[in-house]
């Protein structure tokens, strides 16, 4: 056999593993466990970001949209420190990342060497596995490891510590064997038996669909079964996307995130069907919203998730995907076929869309100071392709985009999860973009959260991406000054960016176009101006003046429902 580096196999396994891109910013120490054995394997391109933060945010969007994991890297101490945000956010959001780091040489372990930090412990509370290599002739068995693991049952985040020497070291080139995934879990033919039986009884039943729609790839089986039974599709934030939510059947999202369509069908439903979603505090409205009488089946495939929050009247475990099938099997022979656009409960809802449509229209005619967000999720999406993938942020004003940018291709939207990092979806619209190339990308973002990542700007430059930035600026911490107009009676304190760049100006020095927009009849011209730069391969910065507190109406809903 031929002798290569440690380095060589790791970079070896990332290639037999399917990896196309590693995320992050190297050191010197990279260079010896990771970074000189991708210079002989071009089929894994490094992409250099400008913090290692971003790398796992990066990560964590190209494996929401692929399925596959994604990987990052940093360098050892506080390189990798920067790396557990990211991480955290993949593990609420169970997203299949490998988060790569060198350590120390052995030989020098606990002498005070540079940078030495206990990273194993430090990762093992945000990861599935988190782990040290032992031995450099068992680099290819732990790496196998790590992506089995991250892939296999719930999904999750592992981290792969490989210290310098190990990486340096010469060995025989072993053959490599690639993970197995996905390993599907089928659920028990009675849990399936009891949870067709409620469903076939129910007599305004809703689906809501989580983020286990995204991680099983359970698109068409959703609609399908959606179809069958002209069940309403409600998501959490995690599912939204789940179902192309132009489709008859999509009624929004649910919680905070919530419209008055998606109000109106939760409230009235007998039987929640809940695929792949926990029910946790911004969906469930603070877990004191469920409906009066229904009854819940809880699907999930992680048993530790069932009865987390509210208690199932009929569990039942297995993948989103084999479940929706075998439901859509046991009722297929009582069930009467129907052409569901024809039902009675269809043609309400569709009644009250249009309602919905209309209210907006309404409020859009109403002149203000500022532009309305809802003018910009409207001229934005209008601008974009149907296909276009949306990224999100976390913020009190791009939260709109969760209800009112709808995503038109199922599949197409990336979230932050349970963490609400902000800055998430700045970097993270790239590692979409890089995901797949083809579409059309858009990030909904503050002010805030673009300040915190828009050194990224050059990375999209660099590798020829070009998503578009929409930033909702009104130059605040905006939901922290909700906070305090809403408790502490407008004591603002420390929530105000007296000052602030010029984000246009900003865009251009990076080599982005840029343009501010400060007047409503201005709004839609901006968003084919982007649209049309990104056709053109360059990247996009929009930078929208808007009103501090011109929150949705979920939003306000939310807060009061709560009791504030």
């Amino acid at each position: 056999m031929v002798q290569v580096s440690g380095a060589r196999i790791v970079a070896e396994a990332l290639k037999s593993e399917g990896v196309r891109y590693v995320f992050g910013l190297p050191g010197s120490h990279s260079c010896d466990v990771l970074y000189d054995g991708l210079y002989d394997v071009p089929e894994v391109k490094p992409i250099l970001v400008r913090h290692e933060e971003a790398g796992a945010f990066m990560a964590y969007a190209y494996a929401r949209l692929t399925g596959e994991p994604g990987v990052c890297t940093a360098t050892v101490g506080p390189g990798a420190q920067h790396l557990v945000t990211g991480v955290a956010e993949a593990w609420s959001g169970c997203i299949p990342i490998i988060a790569l780091a060198p350590t120390v040489s052995t030989e020098i372990e606990g002498m005070g060497a540079v940078q030495e930090f206990p990273q194993v412990p430090m990762f093992a509370p945000f990861t599935k596995w988190s782990v040290r290599i032992q031995r450099a002739d068992r680099i290819g068995w732990y790496m196998r490891r790590a992506f089995q693991i991250a892939t296999t049952g719930k999904p999750g985040p592992v981290f792969v510590e490989i210290p310098a020497d190990m990486g340096g070291s010469k060995i025989e080139m072993p053959k490599y064997v690639p993970s197995t995934h996905p390993l599907r879990v089928r659920p028990s033919t009675d849990q399936i038996r009891k949870a067709g039986e409620l469903v076939l009884k129910a007599e305004k039943p809703v689906i809501v669909a989580g983020g286990g729609v995204y991680l099983s790839r359970a698109f068409e089986e959703l609609r399908k079964f959606a179809e069958m039974f002209a069940v309403p599709v409600l998501t959490s934030a995690g599912g939204k996307g789940a179902i192309p939510e132009d489709h008859l059947l999509s009624a929004g999202c649910i919680g905070i995130y919530r419209t008055d369509v998606g109000k109106k069908v939760w409230e009235e439903t007998d039987l929640i069907i809940g695929i792949g979603t926990r029910f946790e505090e911004l969906e469930s409205g603070g877990w004191a919203g469920f409906p009066k009488e229904a009854k819940l089946v809880q699907i999930d495939l992680d048993p530790m998730e069932i009865g987390k929050n509210w208690v199932p009247d009929i569990p039942v475990i297995g993948d989103a995907k084999l479940v929706l099938e075998d439901l859509m099997d046991y009722c297929s022979e009582r069930i009467k076929k129907m052409d569901y656009l024809e039902t009675s409960r269809i043609k309400e809802l569709m009644k009250i869309k249009e309602e919905f449509e209309n209210s907006l229209r309404e409020e859009l005619s109403r002149e203000t100071k500022f532009i309305k967000v809802l003018q910009i999720m409207k001229d934005v999406r209008k601008a974009f392709d149907r296909d276009t993938i949306l990224v999100h942020e976390n913020g009190s004003l791009d939260i709109w985009s969760y209800s009112y940018f709808p995503v038109l291709a199922a599949g197409m939207d990336v979230i932050p999860a349970g963490q609400t990092c902000m800055g998430f979806g700045v970097a993270g619209v790239i590692g979409a973009k890089l995901a797949i190339p083809e579409k059309q990308a858009v990030c909904v973002t503050g002010d805030g959260a673009f300040q915190m990542m828009m050194d990224n700007l050059s990375v999209a430059v660099q590798y020829k991406v070009a998503p578009t930035w929409i930033i909702l600026n009104n130059y605040s911490l905006g939901w922290v000054k909700w906070w305090q107009n809403l408790l502490y009676e407008g004591r603002y304190i420390s929530v105000d960016f007296e000052a602030q760049p010029d984000f246009a100006k900003i865009a251009e020095a990076h080599g982005c176009y840029g343009q501010k927009i400060e007047k409503s009849d201005e709004v839609k011209k901006a968003a084919e101006n982007a649209a049309k730069a990104n056709k053109e391969n360059i990247p996009a910065v929009l930078d929208f003046i808007v009103d501090p507190f011109d929150h949705y109406p979920g939003f306000r809903d939310f807060y009061k429902s709560l009791g504030h």
